[in-house]
This record gives C-alpha cells, structure tokens and sequence, in this order.
C-alpha cells in the first residue's frame, strides 16, 4: 500500500509537467513541419529558448515568493486570478456558480486556470507554465505576421527575437496574468485583419476568427473594436472602390456626430473614462491625472471643449506610450524598469521608420495596422490613471511596434550592406 501511494504521489505530482511537456513537444514538431523551410530550426530554437527561458525564471520567481511568505504567488493579481479560480470550482462543486465573465479579476485565463486546478488539483508552479508555453508562442506569431507585412523573412527572425527577450513581456509570462493570452490574441487578430486586407479569408479563417472574438471580448472588453475593425475590412477588401467610399464616408459622418452631439456616445464615453481614470490615479502613489476639472464640468453641462480635448488625449498618449518618464521616477519598480525604457523608446523610434518604408510598399496592411494601433492607445490613453498599468497595458500593442521597429532594423541594415559595397 505504501508503495502504491508512493506512485500515486509521483503521478500525481509529475502530471501537469508531463502534460506541459507533450504540449510542448507536439508544438515545436508542428513548428518545424509547417515552417517556411530557411527558417525551421531558427523557430523551433526560438520556440525552445522561450520555453526555457520563461520557465526557469517562473519556478525561480516562485519559489522566491514561497521564501517570501508570499505562498508563491509573485504579484497581487496573480494570487487574483489564482484564487477566483479555486472559488469557481467551490462553488460549481457546490452548485452555486454565480461568476459573469466581465468581473473584475474574470477573464478567459481564470477559466483556463479553473480548468487547470479541476484536472490536477492546485499546482500553482505548474500552472504559471500555462503562461509559459502561451508566452513562447507569442514570438513564433511575430515572425508569421513580420513575413505578410514585410514579406521578407529577414525583418521577420529580427521581430520574434526582440519578442523572445524583451523583459516584460518574459515577466507577464512567469506568473498567472491575463497578459500573455492578450497579447497572443492580438497577433491572431492582427493577423486575420491582414489577411482580410489581402482578401484572402477562407472558411478556417472565420472560424479561427469565432474563437479569437470570444478570447478578445471575454478577456479585454476594449479590444472589441478589432472584431469590427476586421469587420469592416471584409466590406472594405471585397466591395467595389464606389461602396468603400460610401461606407467610409458614413463612418466619418457618425465620427463626427459622435463628437459633436450634445447627449453623443463620445461625451458619455469621456465622463466614463474620466471616472475610470480617477479611480485608478488615487489607488497609490503611482497615479496620474490628465482630465481638468474644467473640462469635466464642460461635458457634464453638454459642452465639449476640442483645443482641451486635444491636450487631455496627447497627455494621456505621452503616458501611456512613454510612461514611467525617466525624470519623473516615483518607486523602486519603476527605476528598475529604467534599462527596458531605454530599449523601448528606441524600438518606437525604429518602428517609425519601417512604417515609413511600409506605407511605400506595402500601403494597406500598414494602414490598417496603423489604424489599429492608433484606435487601441486612444481608448487607452483616455482611460489609464496609473503608470503600471499603462506599462503593462502598452504591452498589448507591443507586438506591432516590434514589427516595424524590425523593419526599421533590417532597413539600416541593408543600407550599411549597400555602403560596404
């Protein structure tokens, strides 16, 4: 009997790793399979690299939680998602499931950790390897997406290193967080708008877009604006150039409608955001207010002033995008992010460059990149209140700035070749 419990122990215990582990083998034979045949093993060692990568630091940062009196769990929302989930299965267990999908700390992860935690019982150094193998996955979807906006594959190697060693995007993956799973449906997002834009959408491609709109909606609700970005793109790719201009033209009358109607969607989703922001500024030192009490006052008597609109929104793009501002450093955590802003301000300024190049080759996908990208730290920049989490946040978007910050790369490059020769 001892020994049987010795194994069931064993089993027990090496299940989710074993689990993990064939994931991971099938996903890097399926990786070298349908691999562009130059590049096979360059992406099957960047798929393993990541993998080792964010695993060790995972275990590592885990265990030093543990020495910590934290049980393990490295930051605040990681203990959030980690035990939602454990209360999930209570309460389906008890038949009293009450959870809604858009609760704070409610997402497509936590399901996935429920389901995680129902299967092998609570291993929480295991589960965080869900993040791992999600994280991994993210620099393989650059390179697929570097090739169709570049078609070079040589942009491409530059775009899912950067994303394989880019230190943030490492940290999100060691520890339950919602971040990986967002950023990796961003790219499949990205990637369907470009197809889209190609006009080369096939049946597989919708479905895939079903279950990548049920990942967005359900773990970012701000994020639904890429469904009918794609959406639209359809109508845009595949009707006439006379219905395009129609439907373009009635999307920027409903723009300014929206912005110039006293009760419009724009004053609502302004006094909205305002409150967000507000909220998320107080909750500690790291806060930051870019809404005026002026302005505030002006939209709640049904007045929008544009030349205080326009400062409120460049303030909030200039933190969000650049934030935390190297000479306003407030905690220990922001200095020590100091060496990424430095890596990050030069990629943004690279990325301008290979969007220059893009727009002169490859003018529709860019634009509807571009579009994107500037829709997305819109809504951002009017809602963030707190420099962490526009850190984390501006991270949603990273993949598209790595993109052209490659592209930016390669351009120096080839020009530094053309100069030898």
């Amino acid at each position: 009997m001892m020994i049987l419990g010795l194994i069931k122990d064993i089993f027990s215990f090496t299940a989710p790793y074993a689990a993990i582990g064939v994931l991971t083998t099938l996903t890097a034979v399926a990786i070298f399979r349908k691999a562009p045949e130059p590049d096979k093993k360059f992406l099957v060692y960047v798929f393993a690299i990541s993998m080792v990568i964010r695993c060790y630091l995972s275990v590592l940062l885990t265990n030093i939680a543990y020495l910590d009196d934290h049980n393990g769990f490295v930051s605040g929302d990681d203990r959030l998602y980690s035990l939602t989930a454990l209360d999930m299965i209570k309460s389906i267990k008890a038949g009293t499931f009450k959870y809604k999908l858009m609760w704070f700390g409610m997402n497509l992860y936590t399901y996935i950790l429920a389901g995680f935690y129902s299967i092998f019982g609570f291993k929480l150094t295991a589960s965080k390897l869900i993040n791992c193998y999600i994280g991994s996955i993210i620099p393989i979807m650059t390179y697929i997406l570097t090739v169709r906006v570049s078609g070079r594959p040589a942009p491409a190697r530059i775009a899912s290193l950067i994303c394989m060693l880019y230190p943030s995007f490492i940290f999100w993956s060691t520890h339950n967080l919602k971040e990986p799973l967002i950023i990796l449906s961003v790219c499949m997002g990205l990637w369907l708008l470009t197809k889209t834009v190609a006009r080369e959408l096939r049946v597989l491609d919708i479905l895939i877009f079903a279950i990548f709109s049920f990942m967005i909606l359900n773990l970012q609700l701000i994020y639904s604006y890429l469904a009918g970005m794609i959406i639209l793109g359809v109508f845009g790719s595949y009707c006439s150039r006379t219905v395009s201009r129609a439907i373009a033209i009635a999307l920027f009358m409903a723009l300014g409608m929206a912005f110039f109607w006293k009760e419009g969607i724009v004053m609502k989703f302004l006094l909205k955001a305002e409150w967000h922001q507000w909220d998320m500024a107080v909750s500690d030192i790291a806060g930051y207010r870019t809404f005026t009490t002026d302005f505030v006052a002006n939209i709640r008597n049904g007045y929008l002033d544009i030349p205080l609109f326009i400062y409120i929104y460049l303030k909030g793009l200039l933190y969000f995008l650049f934030s935390p501002l190297p000479w306003r450093i407030q905690t220990l955590g922001q200095f020590f992010v100091l060496p990424q802003l430095i890596i990050w301000y030069a990629l943004f300024a690279l990325s301008l460059s290979g969007v220059t190049r893009m727009l002169r080759n490859m003018r529709r996908q860019t634009v509807a990149l571009i579009i994107f990208f500037l829709i997305g730290v819109s809504l951002w920049a009017f809602t963030e209140g707190n420099i962490g989490a526009a850190f984390r946040h501006r991270d949603h978007f990273g993949v598209i700035t790595f993109i052209y910050a490659a592209i930016g790369i390669q351009r120096i490059i080839d020009r530094c070749r053309c100069g030898k020769t």
